[in-house]
């Protein structure tokens, strides 16, 4: 994962703890910085004498914005979000990465309806896409459901409400509050299933296929979800981006009544894999080659932590997709997950996620070139 010293051009407050930062793409490295609506990146940078890293939104949308911008909300208890929110200004450089995730689908096919739901600082990725879904003008029609605690720190306030206006038949925006001032007039209370299909209403009259993102607290996607799937929405059609950072999974747990098998492409489901007490894992990144032997206990993921291999990731759960690899030889064993963006057919292809798997055999091979 190749990472760049960017200039922060520009730094704009969007609320009291929550600021956008946009950054200079000098020509030999746009290319790179090509993304996509909904992804993210990776911010390094050295705190209190430490290097921090985290993984943040890009909340511009390529095509509509001529700026490359991520955002970025305080936690009181963060490692760098403090730094980042209080401390840089415009002409700072900081380590970004290349854009990284699989959140969103650029549909080609017929137009739909997007149901987004963000709460938070969840709205970032959800305004990247919403902005470029407006920008295409294909058709779609798109509900933007957004929970904040109070108006005050509603993000992109002024920004959404301009969409609303210049879009009103193909966009309807729907803001919540939590804990609303008097004087309020719309919408307050928590999304719990009665609310949501209150504010949706009935399904598309137009017949427009009805698809969902979500971001936000994991209590809150959950939620969502979960109503989403009585209104009749199947899983795979309810996408998730998850800001959690959870504790690492250990191989340990990875047996084989929770988990794939997955196999290089074209491999037959049943082909044996030679097994040996130890194992030896061969890792293609970034135009070169490692071999380690991971411990017990560990994932293809933590294996390459350990070896202090720079391997892409950010959740750790297998919501980000950012950790994605093809199996190239002998067989990976991933731990199934029902938030797993991964599709039957990126399965089939090989397609692992280094965060939940773990090497099966005596040589594995898995690659993080152009997956």
């Amino acid at each position: 994962m190749a990472r760049y010293n960017l200039v922060v051009v520009e730094k704009i407050h969007e609320a009291d703890d929550t600021c956008s930062l946009r950054f200079e793409l000098p020509a030999e490295v746009a290319d790179d910085f090509a993304y996509s609506p909904g992804q993210f990146v990776h911010v390094r940078a050295v705190v209190d004498g430490a290097p921090v890293e985290r993984s943040y939104s890009l909340s511009s949308a390529p095509q509509v914005d001529p700026h490359f911008q991520l955002t970025i909300k305080r936690v009181e208890s963060g490692a760098l979000s403090p730094f980042l929110v209080e401390q840089v200004q415009r002409g700072d450089r900081l380590e970004v990465s290349e854009p990284q995730g699989r959140f969103f689908d650029e549909n080609a096919g017929p137009a739909r309806h997007y149901l987004l739901f963000a709460a938070g600082s969840g709205i970032s990725p959800l305004y990247s896409i919403l902005k470029w879904l407006l920008g295409r003008e294909r058709g779609d029609r798109v509900t933007l459901v957004y929970a904040s605690r109070c108006e005050s720190g509603i993000i992109f306030r002024a920004e959404l409400d301009a969409l609303a206006a210049a879009h009103g038949e193909r966009l309807r925006l729907v803001h919540v509050l939590s804990r609303p001032a008097p004087g309020w007039t719309g919408e307050s209370g928590r999304l719990v299933a009665d609310a949501i299909e209150r504010l949706l209403g009935p399904r598309d009259a137009g017949g427009l296929p009805e698809i969902a993102y979500l971001c936000g607290p994991e209590a809150f996607m959950a939620s969502v979800a979960e109503a989403l799937e009585q209104r009749g929405l199947a899983p795979r059609d309810i996408r998730r981006e998850s800001f959690a950072t959870a504790e690492a999974v250990s191989a340990d747990a990875l047996d084989d009544e929770t988990t794939v098998r997955i196999l290089p492409e074209g491999t037959a489901e049943d082909t044996p894999v030679a097994a040996a007490p130890q194992t030896e894992l061969t890792v293609a990144i970034d135009g070169e080659e490692h071999s380690i032997v991971p411990q017990p206990g560990e994932t293809i993921l933590a294996a390459l932590q350990r070896a202090e291999i720079d391997a892409p990731f950010s959740c750790q759960e297998g919501t980000c997709l950012s950790c994605m690899c093809r199996v190239e030889q002998g067989a990976v064993r991933m731990r199934r997950h029902e938030l797993i963006g991964l599709t039957p057919e990126d399965l089939g292809e090989g397609i692992a996620l280094a965060c939940l798997s773990k090497a099966e055999g005596t040589r594995v091979r898995v690659s993080f070139e152009d997956v």
